[in-house]
């Protein structure tokens, strides 16, 4: 009996064990459910403080969001402007910030930005709530001239990675994006890809490649060949001039067309190869391999895979000698983390100094998480349950650390886009095209011959300073409907007494002035006239502009860029602006007469002209 009473002692001990491991890893992920909730719950409260302080509670998906684009009316419901949660365009129209936009004097949102490529936005936007997941939305599109504006406004608005679109002549299809973007997900590399090497603009040059991005950290390289291949490969560690290997378990190359079979192939680096991942060499570009699996050497690509990286089973082709149509090499960053290489110090925009360190302590919590570990501690259903439920801790952890780090480049952004005042919008007679931008944009480069006539423009353009509509009171309402003619005193004191604000007074229609008292119909359409007539007299451009609006609309679109990257709001520089081959001659001296000298590099340098 002895050794049965041994054996139920070790049975409670090894009961009790179970059940107080049991209850402490049910502890834990109790707390740390708890913790989530709490961060949940505090975003929330800083969301709605800010709704109260800046915002509107009373809007709905439904609303009609009527906005100024440019110059351009652009009407949408506000459904369809916050799809993407967590993006700059969603914070923008969530209502949180409403009270804080600038409006243009009909009391639409004023967006200093190119129409077009908005407006390719909005399209875009109206095709995904339409679209399904076998028939996805196509990418937003304008015309070649306007496809760096696109990009950059697609960034600038927190859209452009979100979407997977990159700034690639190579990577144009929506599925190659997503399949690139899965495949860096997988290694938990999702983040910014920045444009730092193309052959076609940069030439096809290894030392040029050097220059260009040696120190620069994590880079995706894509080549796309004379004979329509797509391939590449991505690593983690910094390319470098001297003549050594670089160790990562990090790296893979890629086939992402046709290459053989058609079928698209990761290739990742053996462990037993992975001392040798990446080769540096000045005489050479990007290479990956003791073996040379992938390598570029001017204007060719070798390829021998199958030495370093593992070989996908679908390529049958594992050697040969490629001509390289384009090579594009990005440099890539955690999400909002500042590109410290790129930018120079001076440039560099404080705004995402914030997010580095949010990224930091992202990385930190996701190693601080606890798991449920690799010992087999429980029976294997409880043990798969357990698991289950961290991988799912582990998520929404990523998740809320990623709205956290949102709402801080939500916060910045609109205390960017908010910081003009509504008298600051400036409306552009150009030869009869009306354009719409604000005296900021305009002003970007403060000693060019622009910005010193926008600073005198009361006396050189002939402009008055009037008190925008949408910023009238009631008395300044009333003011004015005491100067039109034959209006009964009795109307004008329901317009006073009911508190009418000029907002208010551009919306009314026919059935609201009738709400007002007023039956006779010729005098209803007398006050409507009257009120398009004040609308239309302050948006009369009196600033006249006797130059080109084709080349003078592509100077505003690049101040705007430009100005953007200063504030921190896009990630990268602004091309010079794709003028076509007719207007080249024409545009640059427009260029060289507002900024003359030096100045005009920033609009001239390495120009691009398309053919008509």
């Amino acid at each position: 009996m002895e050794k049965i009473a041994e054996a139920n002692d070790d049975i409670k001990i090894a009961t009790d064990t179970y059940e107080r491991d049991y209850k402490a890893e049910i502890g834990k992920l109790n707390s740390e459910e708890k913790k989530l909730a709490a961060r949940f719950k505090k975003l929330d409260e800083m969301k709605l403080e800010v709704t109260k302080a800046c915002g509107d509670f009373d809007v709905t998906n439904d609303d009609l969001v009527e906005i100024n684009a440019g110059g351009k009316a652009i009407a949408v419901t506000r459904s369809v402007l916050t799809q993407f949660t967590g993006t700059r365009l969603e914070a923008l129209f969530s209502g949180r910030w409403d009270r804080r936009l600038q409006r243009d004097s009909a009391g639409q949102i004023f967006l200093d930005v190119n129409p077009i490529c908005f407006q390719a936005i909005v399209d875009y936007l109206n095709e995904v709530k339409i679209s399904t997941k076998d028939n996805p939305a196509a990418l937003p599109t304008v015309d070649a001239e306007y496809q760096n504006i696109l990009t950059h406004l697609l960034d600038f608005f927190g859209l452009l990675y979100r979407l997977g679109i990159y700034d690639s002549k190579i990577i144009q299809k929506a599925d190659h994006a997503k399949l690139l973007n899965d495949w860096l997900s997988e290694d938990e590399l999702n983040g910014n890809l920045t444009l730092l090497y193309r052959s076609s603009r940069d030439g096809r040059c290894d030392s040029t490649f050097h220059q260009k991005c040696d120190l620069k950290g994590a880079t995706l390289t894509v080549i796309e060949t004379t004979e329509g291949y797509i391939m590449g490969g991505y690593s983690n560690l910094h390319w470098a001039n001297g003549a050594e290997y670089g160790t990562t378990d990090k790296a893979f190359l890629f086939n992402i067309s046709k290459l053989d079979d058609g079928a698209s192939s990761k290739m990742k680096v053996s462990q037993a190869h992975a001392q040798s991942a990446i080769y540096n060499n000045s005489l050479y570009g990007p290479t990956f391999g003791c073996g040379h699996d992938f390598k570029v050497q001017g204007a060719y690509l070798y390829l021998s895979l199958g030495n370093s990286y593992q070989l996908a089973s679908n390529i049958v082709r594992r050697h040969g000698t490629f001509t390289i149509k384009e090579m594009e090499v990005f440099q890539v960053t955690s999400h909002l983390e500042i590109d410290e290489c790129s930018t120079p110090k001076h440039k560099r925009p404080k705004i995402k100094h914030t997010h580095t360190q949010n990224n930091r302590d992202t990385r930190a919590s996701e190693k601080a998480l606890p798991n449920v570990g690799k010992e087999q501690r429980f029976s294997q259903a409880i043990h798969t349950a357990f698991s289950k439920k961290w991988a799912m801790i582990k998520q929404v952890n990523s998740e809320i650390t990623a709205l956290e780090a949102s709402f801080i480049d939500e916060k910045k952004f609109m205390t960017f886009i908010s910081s003009g005042k509504d008298q600051d919008i400036i409306s552009l007679n150009v030869c009869g095209t009306i354009m719409t931008t604000t005296h900021q944009t305009l002003q970007h480069f403060k000693t060019s011959v622009l910005a010193s006539k926008v600073s005198n423009v009361n006396q050189n353009l002939r402009r008055t300073n009037q008190k925008p509509i949408a910023e009238w009171n009631t008395e300044d309402v009333v003011a004015w409907l005491k100067k039109i003619d034959g209006l009964p005193c009795a109307t004008i004191d329901n317009f006073q007494k009911d508190e009418v604000t000029g907002r208010e007074l551009i919306a009314l229609g026919k059935e609201g002035l009738m709400d007002f008292g007023i039956k006779k119909r010729g005098t209803i359409f007398y006050i409507l006239a009257e009120i398009k007539k004040l609308v239309r007299t302050q948006e009369q451009s009196d600033v006249l502009i006797e130059h080109s609006p084709y080349c003078f609309e592509k100077i505003i679109d690049h101040l705007r860029l430009e100005s953007m990257f200063a504030r921190g709001l896009v990630n990268r520089k602004p091309e010079v602006p794709t003028v076509r081959a007719s207007e080249k001659n024409r545009f640059e001296k427009v260029v060289k007469h507002y900024f003359p000298g030096d100045d005009s590099k920033v609009f001239l340098e390495n120009s691009v002209s398309l053919e008509d």
